[in-house]
Formats: structure tokens, C-alpha cells, sequence
């Protein structure tokens, strides 16, 4: 999906795939600052299974600023190209730019502690320290007291 477009409209599909690219007039990330918290957090099975093997705020997800640079997220610093000078198809075969994907958070320091480990889609980038893996922005909710910041 493709958000703020200039209109709307299906780019593409394939139905035996299940794959769709599709572009919305809707801007839906006026603010990109993250909020976690208790409220926002829904599951079923699909969500559930891929929490297991992947990063579900990053798995398959390619964005794009004003400026054109392709990031795994917005807020990232790492970008890997402009949109004006790459094909997003180079992008997403870039082992660099998919490593994030498959980063659960059953991976991550703190995270992986956390009992809503499997319904958290936080974008937050992930960065490797010594072998081991750490959001750069922490939630609010603190796993080993059960407790969410004020």
C-alpha cells in the first residue's frame, strides 16, 4: 500500500500470489512519532505466527519520505537510496535493507522479556551491539514490573 498518493488506484495485482500494490490519496502518517501503548494492540493468528520468525513493525515494509529516500522506516537515519535514482525493486533485494525483517522480538533485548512481544508492531530501529539487539526508542511498558509510563 501506498499512502498520500497522488490518487487512488491499483498499480497492481495477482490474485494466485496474493500480492497487491495499491495507491492511496489518503495521508495516514501526519505525525511519524510512535506511540505504543496497551490500546493500540490487537492479534489473531496471521500476526501471531510471523511475530515468531519476524520483526512485525518492519517485515515487508518499505518507506519513503518527502525527499524520496527509502528507509525501512521513516524516522530511521539509514537510508538505502532515492527513489529518484533507484528502483525500490534493488532496494528490497538488498540484504542490508531486509536484515531488519527478520529481527523478532523474541531477538531483542528487553522485547523479548515482554509479554506483548507478539502483538507490537513498533517501528523503532534496531541496532546490534555485541551480538545483541536493542530498539534505538523504547516503549512506555516496562516487562519485568508490568507497568506502562505515565
Amino acid at each position: 500500500m501506498v499512502y498520500s498518493s497522488p490518487k487512488d488506484q491499483l498499480i497492481f495485482s495477482n490474485r494466485i500470489q496474493g500480492k497487491a500494490l495499491i495507491e492511496f490519496e489518503k495521508d495516514i502518517r501526519i505525525n511519524i512519532n510512535e506511540t505504543i501503548k496497551l490500546e493500540r494492540f490487537s492479534t489473531n493468528i496471521e500476526l501471531f505466527s510471523e511475530a515468531q520468525a519476524y520483526n512485525l513493525g518492519l517485515n515487508r515494509k518499505v518507506c519513503i519520505n518527502k525527499e524520496g529516500e527509502i528507509k525501512n522506516y521513516l524516522t530511521h537515519k539509514s537510508s538505502f537510496g532515492n527513489i529518484m535514482n533507484i528502483d525500490v525493486k534493488n532496494v528490497i533485494e538488498n540484504k542490508e535493507f531486509i536484515k531488519k525483517w527478520d529481527v523478532s522480538n523474541d531477538d531483542i533485548e528487553i522485547c523479548k522479556d515482554c509479554q506483548y512481544r507478539y502483538t507490537c508492531v513498533s517501528n523503532s530501529d534496531i541496532i546490534e551491539i555485541k551480538g545483541k539487539y536493542y530498539k534505538e526508542e523504547i516503549c512506555g511498558f516496562d516487562p519485568f514490573t508490568n507497568n506502562w509510563a505515565s
